[in-house]
């Protein structure tokens, strides 16, 4: 009994030895030694891939052989899933990401100085002018500005001034008048209007292209004749309250029929006047416009009386 009570014992103590050995060797095989002869940094524990939980943080070594930087902490996953909290979750406060200071690149004195020097001589080429942009501009605008000058001057108005007494007493030498060409491009000049005209051919001193300002007395189509100094219309005696009694010339002519594109006109001063009773009816296109405003001189100006 007292062998078999030993040799139990010696069984005994024989399987602690084998379990201690075996322990031993387990622990030798999971820790490895350095063989890279450099001091590694501090240790980390690997993450467990195992599909198990091993906890909610694991280490990695560093086995670069340089000493490493801060720790990095990864999250445990089991099936691609995070089993533990992200790193920023344990600072959280209220709930919110903290923001991450993101850093600017810091420029250097020579970049600044370029950059200055760019932003310089773009200036200086802005401030620059092309010099034959510059007279090209310039003949532009003139130009411009002659074509509507006589754009205006063709179809919108014009200014004359009045030489000689033809049309006294309802104008005077030198009077400046408005003459409104724009009118007589929808319509047609009218009985008592007071025309700028020019003669259908050069009589005397008069030429055929001067301007000329006249008094409408016949219109297309009708009888013109003066007997005794009073002008006379398809036979009936035309009202003339423009016509001064010293300004009416004693004279008669024969009945003249107009055309249907002629105008008959007369000079308010019969007595000093070259008109249609000398050089003859005026067409259509003799006539350039209406006179309506005298503007000079300034103690006169206004509308012409008709």
């Amino acid at each position: 009994m007292t062998d078999l009570t030993n040799d139990n014992r010696g069984g005994a103590a024989e399987e602690s030895c084998e379990f201690e050995e075996s322990q031993e060797s387990r622990e030798s095989r999971e820790e490895p030694e350095d063989t890279s002869g450099q001091a590694s940094g501090p240790e980390t524990r690997e993450e467990d891939t195992s599909g198990q939980a091993s906890g909610p943080e694991t280490r990695k070594e560093d086995t670069s052989g340089q000493a490493s930087g801060p720790e990095t902490w990864e999250e445990d996953t089991i099936d691609g899933q995070a089993s533990g909290p992200a790193p920023w979750e344990e600072d959280d406060i209220d709930g919110q990401v903290p923001e991450i200071a993101s850093e600017k690149p810091v420029r250097d004195g020579e970049k600044d100085k370029k950059d200055n020097k760019d932003n310089k001589d773009k200036k200086d080429k802005k401030g620059k002018k092309d010099p034959v942009r510059e007279v090209a501009s310039w003949v532009f605008t003139l130009s411009l500005a002659v074509i509507i000058a006589l754009l205006i001057r063709s179809f919108v108005f014009i200014i004359v001034q009045v030489d000689g007494s033809s049309m006294r007493d309802t104008l005077h030498d030198e009077n400046r008048l408005f003459v409104w060409r724009a009118g007589y491009i929808f319509d047609s000049p009218q009985r008592g209007d007071i025309v700028i005209c020019h003669y259908p051919r050069n009589v005397g001193t008069h030429k055929a292209n001067d301007n000329y300002v006249k008094r409408v007395i016949g219109l297309p189509g009708e009888t013109v004749s003066i007997s005794k100094g009073y002008v006379y219309i398809n036979g009936d005696r035309l009202e003339e309250p423009y016509i001064s009694e010293n300004r009416r010339k004693i004279e008669d002519m024969q009945p003249v029929t107009l055309g249907e594109d002629e105008y008959f006109v007369m000079g308010d001063n019969r007595i000093n006047s070259t008109d249609s009773r000398y050089v003859g009816p005026l067409k259509r296109d003799d006539i350039l416009g209406k006179a309506v405003f005298k503007v000079w001189p300034f103690d006169e100006m206004g509308r012409i009386e008709e």
